[in-house]
């Protein structure tokens, strides 16, 4: 007994066995879901009560954190005031410092001029 099997239906048995796959694929991905979602449920359900405290609370906890970063917000621009005041009064006193260096040079050389000509 001799029989031929045509590219046709290879391609279509090929065809069946990969739709047969993706449906086998489909029901365990589905069957992953389903648990998947189960849990969420289960977990939503045993922290219901919490979650409806914080809802209750949401605004509170917003005026809180605005509250808060007003407060942060007025500690920061006083230190970036007080910084800006420290850094001008270090500048003039560099200044003032360089100036007085620079007075002390002279004195000091002139000392030495005076000295070298009582040497000599």
């Amino acid at each position: 007994m001799n029989s031929t099997i045509t590219i046709e239906q290879l391609l279509l048995f090929l065809l069946f066995t990969f739709i047969i796959f993706i449906g086998i694929y489909l029901v365990i991905a589905i069957i992953k879901l389903s648990k998947l979602i189960s849990r969420l449920n289960d977990i939503v359900k045993s922290n219901e009560e919490s979650i409806n405290k914080t809802i209750k609370n949401i605004s509170e906890i917003t005026e809180n954190a605005n509250n808060i970063t007003g407060t942060v917000n007025n500690i920061t621009g006083g230190v970036a005031g007080s910084v800006e005041d420290l850094t001008s009064s270090v500048k003039s006193s560099s200044k003032t410092i360089m100036d007085s260096t620079g007075i002390i040079t002279n004195l000091i050389l002139s000392i030495v001029k005076i000295m070298r000509k009582k040497v000599i």
